[in-house]
């Protein structure tokens, strides 16, 4: 094989990850000649920054879910009501029980505001990968459910008021800055990059690509696919729950519907980065690409002359045409994979290189 045809052939198994990779460069190209005084600045940098912190957090547990071959619809949800439960607390607000009345919960006790907010996105995680795997709902269904559920808790908790408190682990994570950089920045790098050395190093990542992949074939080859399916979930359930605290600190207050906003945008950024919606491909970094593509698109919409009421139409296009990349380039790259039988690519793929032979039972 001619070195043209080995690059060619790599070229053609990359194009998951490239495609997004140039759409960036273009976005950034573009933007920086339509404001260029606004757009190309570091303060412009900072707001983008601090702009795409929480959907970074929320994008990564999502990733997780998609990357296991499933969808969580429940998310926005989860994180409205973990970050609304939080604030409650912080209050002193009392909760509307049915047959208890008013209850104060906590005492206004940051820390036991913090667990519990958590404990709302670990058990409605854990209620999320049980429906799917014992109750054999598929996940679209089962947290659409959810979401419902965990909507109505959040409109019921508030009735109908915002809860101006927040914690002050939150609110610090959200507000502070070391020097120039926004602390809300670093703490969702180091929960990417926490997400990613699971992924790519891990016993339990290596699973999560294969079930993702091909869950039968897993099964065969000794992966616990079920628990793995209910980590997962559970997992996700908690990175919401922290993503619905960094937002409610980002805002200074609670809504009922604080995290509904972010539904769409998270999904685009996990499509947008070349994430396979079939399973088994993908990872963190290509989220991290969809979080910049998103933020820096949405950013340079912003600054242009573009009508405000055009914006939500361009989004959904640019929705659309990412979709129909992702599965475009992921037949192209599946088909030369096929073809050359070769050593895999690991640009395309953040899975290691393990076969279903070769993993025991953990």
């Amino acid at each position: 094989m001619t070195r043209t045809s080995m690059l060619n052939e790599w070229a053609r198994r990359s194009l998951p990850t490239l495609a997004p990779l140039a759409a960036l460069v273009a976005v950034i190209v573009v933007f920086s000649a339509i404001a260029p005084d606004t757009f190309p600045t570091l303060a412009n940098v900072r707001n983008i920054a601090i702009q795409s912190s929480v959907l970074a957090i929320l994008a990564t547990g999502l990733t997780l879910v998609v990357v296991l071959g499933e969808i969580d619809l429940s998310f926005a949800a989860i994180a409205s009501v973990s970050g609304l439960v939080a604030s409650l607390v912080v209050s002193q607000t009392p909760f509307p029980l049915p047959f208890l009345g008013q209850v104060i919960v906590g005492a206004g006790n940051e820390v036991f505001a913090i667990i519990i907010a958590i404990a709302v996105g670990l058990m409605f995680g854990l209620i999320n990968g049980l429906i799917v795997v014992r109750v054999g709902v598929p996940s679209f269904v089962a947290t659409l459910s959810i979401l419902l559920v965990a909507q109505g808790l959040a409109y019921y908790f508030a009735q109908g008021n915002s809860v101006a408190a927040t914690t002050s682990i939150g609110r610090g994570i959200a507000q502070a800055t070391w020097g120039p950089i926004p602390v809300i920045a670093v703490f969702a790098a180091a929960i990417m990059i926490i997400s990613y050395l699971v992924l790519r190093h891990t016993r339990i990542g290596r699973y999560i690509y294969m079930a993702g992949a091909n869950r039968q074939a897993a099964v065969l080859s000794g992966v616990p696919a079920g628990r793995i399916v209910v980590y997962v979930f559970v997992a996700a359930g908690v990175l919401f729950a922290i993503g619905g605290l960094v937002n409610v600190g980002r805002l200074g207050s609670a809504q009922a519907d604080t995290g509904l906003n972010n539904l769409l945008p998270v999904f685009a950024i996990v499509v947008l980065g070349g994430n396979s919606l079939f399973g088994g491909v993908g990872g963190i970094r290509q989220t991290l690409v969809g979080v910049l593509l998103y933020s820096i698109l949405q950013n340079g919409l912003d600054q242009s002359d573009l009508n405000v009421y055009m914006k939500p139409l361009v989004g959904g296009v640019i929705l659309v045409l990412a979709v129909i990349l992702n599965v475009y380039t992921g037949k192209i790259a599946t088909a030369a994979a096929t073809a050359g039988r070769g050593p895999r690519d690991e640009s395309r793929n953040d899975a290691p290189k393990t076969s279903l032979e070769t993993v025991g039972n953990p």
